[in-house]
Order: C-alpha cells, then sequence, then structure tokens
C-alpha cells in the first residue's frame, strides 16, 4: 500500500524514455522512434502516451518552450511491476519550421499521463537542418 502511495509521488512509479535512430533531422523529416515504458514496483493505469515536438528558446535569461507537433502514441492501458512495453510512433518536423539558432534548441519529449499521479518524462534534443529537397513527400 505504501509503494502504491509513493509511485504517485514518482517513487518506484513507471518511467520512460524514447529512443531515436539518429539526432539530426531535416525539415519536414518524419521522426521514427520508440518509447520504452518500464512498470515500477506497483501496478498503474496509464491514460496516454505522447510524443511532442518542440522548439526552445533563452531569451534574456528566460526559457520559453513552444510544442510545434504532437501526437498520441497509446491510450489507456495498465502497466504490471517491471513489465517493459515499446511503443512505436512518427511525428513529422513541420515544414514551416525556422532553422535554430543559438538562443533556440529543438526537441522531442515523450509524456506518461497516470491519473492523480506524478507523470513522467524524457527529453531528447536534436539537431535541425534545412531540407536541400524542394520537394517533400
Amino acid at each position: 500500500m505504501l509503494e502504491a502511495f509513493m509511485a504517485k509521488f514518482g517513487k518506484g512509479a513507471a518511467e520512460l524514455e524514447i529512443a531515436l535512430p539518429k539526432s539530426t533531422y531535416h525539415i519536414g523529416e518524419t521522426v521514427e522512434g520508440e518509447v520504452l515504458i518500464r512498470g515500477g514496483k506497483v501496478r498503474q493505469e496509464i491514460e496516454k502516451v505522447e510524443v511532442h515536438f518542440v522548439k526552445g528558446q533563452n531569451e534574456l535569461g528566460i526559457e520559453r518552450s513552444h510544442t510545434l507537433g504532437t501526437i498520441t502514441v497509446s491510450q489507456s492501458f495498465s502497466i504490471e511491476p517491471k513489465e517493459e512495453k515499446t511503443m512505436s510512433f512518427q511525428l513529422r518536423i513541420p515544414t514551416e519550421t525556422e532553422l535554430p539558432n543559438t538562443n533556440t534548441a529543438y526537441y522531442i519529449t515523450s509524456k506518461l499521463h497516470i491519473d492523480g499521479a506524478f507523470n513522467d518524462y524524457d527529453k531528447e534534443y536534436i539537431h535541425v537542418k534545412k531540407n536541400n529537397c524542394k520537394n517533400l513527400i
């Protein structure tokens, strides 16, 4: 019972991690990756798993983030203690994406939504480059 209570605050709770095959992508390219979810010490009900493409900016010491794309990788499911689940995702980098500068960074985040509990997340920075192709499919 104590473990279930502690899991709501992140101790012994389910965790997730993003796995990307590379770190550099072009504007308009589709990021294909996986989200690995590891069960904690107790069974938990997961509401959903989301993946976001985010632009982070640091202006005058103030950090801001803007979500440029979101997909839901999975809807509600249960994860047992120590169980591992892998879910694939595809998320396209929008063609309107600006090239990064010294104050800008792009990253992919994943978020594990657990009702009434600490929501775990992971963040992987990526390099975004201009696409030299005129026609993106």
